[in-house]
């Protein structure tokens, strides 16, 4: 489990052969837009109801809904294209290095367009806050100044251990720093679950393990690594997500397997540091493994160790999910329906069984896409996300892959929230971060 810094550079492929970011940066509008994620990372939901900004409220219009943050995200999205007096050509340029970006923007215009002509733009503001700003923040972090990047980097890390200290201390005085709505399913659990600064447990779980895997990805020392990862997996227990700190301790130990066979394929082994490695690799899991069964049997996991045969309310209601294509009619299969027709088959079902939320964003995709749409956002999601990973080192994709096992199990991106914009916002910064500070590439520009 013990990083290093040649972890950040591990990679199965070969070494990138050129920064494909383009030449030309634009700091003032790279300020504005990481303004903008600055502003989604810190200004999270309990931190909007604190100051009374019930942005989530489905009463309020679509530009009401919208995030503070989004609004600066688009502002330097506009100034990108507007930098030109040809927007039209504007846009063809930032076609050639990210075309992933832009033509998935493209898509998403489209989709947003359908959407409206078939039923309105109401509740559709989870779409321009979540995935649609997204996508725009990646296209102006491509033609931000790297400095800038990486000093966001380091926010974002400084952040994640700050949440996940306040999560381990919340898990053992069982105090909140942000109250739960009364009416929250969450608030009526038995077991306690850390909240943070983030709010919802599975909103803390997806950015913890993200930026666990960042962290090891980028060049940092080891004792910052080690530190950091450390926090990072005693919080996962104390938010109880299962599936997060499942998918971090194998991340980190197909991380550590990796990092072992490179130091020895780098240099000769005397028998005494070979005699040590094995040990280490004996002796280092077990303390783990050790130290993690004791957390789990603390009141901190007291979650964790209540529902870990996965039966409980929370694993049958993303069984009892699925159940949902029961109430859709035939045309809403082909066509999709409208965000409110999506609250009234939830409120049904909640009637005959214990169904909150929909805890799964690709059901919720589908439902408010149909057939006609969905597979052309599924396949530009996937374009997405296989282009966060190209090139980059294994830490950094274990980071997205990370996200979309663990968004699996929670609403994530088919609702309202920041978590798709920051990871999507953290793994661009450390790709940037990377590949500039890499020797093999910096050689080359």
């Amino acid at each position: 489990m013990i990083p290093s810094e040649q972890v950040c550079y591990l990679n199965i492929s070969a070494p990138p052969k050129e920064i494909e970011s383009p030449a030309t940066t634009y700091p003032r509008i790279g300020l504005l837009c990481l303004l903008g994620i600055t502003l989604h990372l810190f200004l999270t939901e309990p931190v909007l109801l604190r100051f009374g900004i019930h942005y989530a409220d489905e009463n309020n219009g679509l530009f009401e809904k919208l995030h503070p943050g989004t609004y600066v995200i688009i502002l330097s999205f506009v100034m990108l294209l507007i930098r030109s007096r040809h927007p039209l050509t504007t846009i063809g340029r930032l076609h050639k290095p990210e075309g992933i970006y832009t033509t998935f923007l493209s898509i998403y215009v489209l989709i947003f367009s359908y959407m409206v002509a078939r039923s309105s733009a109401k509740g559709l503001s989870f779409l321009i806050d979540t995935q649609i700003c997204a996508v725009m923040a990646a296209t102006v972090l491509c033609y931000t100044p790297v400095s800038y990047c990486r000093r966001a980097l380091y926010i974002f890390i400084g952040f994640a251990v700050a949440n996940s200290l306040i999560g381990i201390c919340e898990g053992m005085t069982k105090w909140r720093l942000f109250e739960f709505d009364p009416t929250s399913s969450i608030a009526k659990e038995p077991n306690f679950r850390a909240s943070a600064l983030l709010g919802h447990p599975l909103s803390n779980a997806i950015f913890t393990s993200v930026m666990l895997f960042v962290t090891l990805g980028v060049r940092l020392s080891t004792f910052v690594k080690l530190v950091a990862s450390t926090i990072f997996l005693i919080s996962l227990v104390a938010f109880g997500g299962r599936t997060g700190l499942i998918v971090s301790c194998l991340g980190v130990g197909v991380l550590g397997l990796i990092h072992i066979k490179h130091a020895r394929s780098t240099r000769s082994l005397t028998l005494l540091q070979m005699f040590l490695l094995l040990a280490g690799i004996i002796i280092v899991p077990a303390l783990c493994l050790s130290g993690l069964y004791v957390l789990i049997n603390s009141s901190m996991g007291e979650r964790l160790l209540t529902d870990i045969t996965f039966s409980d309310s929370s694993a049958a209601s993303r069984a009892l999910a699925w159940r949902v294509f029961n109430y859709i009619k035939p045309e809403e299969l082909i066509f999709g329906m409208a965000p409110s027709r999506v609250i009234e088959i939830m409120d049904r079902m909640n009637l005959s069984m214990q169904l909150y939320q929909i805890e799964n964003p690709w059901i919720l995709m589908f439902m408010h896409l149909g057939l006609v749409a969905f597979p052309i956002w599924l396949a530009a999601t996937f374009a997405l996300m296989w282009r966060l990973m190209y090139r980059n080192p294994l830490a950094i994709k274990l980071a997205v892959v990370a996200y979309l096992v663990i968004a699996s199990g929670s609403n994530s991106f088919g609702v309202k929230g920041s978590m798709y914009l920051l990871m999507v916002s953290a793994v661009i910064c450390a790709s940037r971060s990377v590949l500039t500070e890499n020797p093999s590439t910096t050689a080359k520009r």
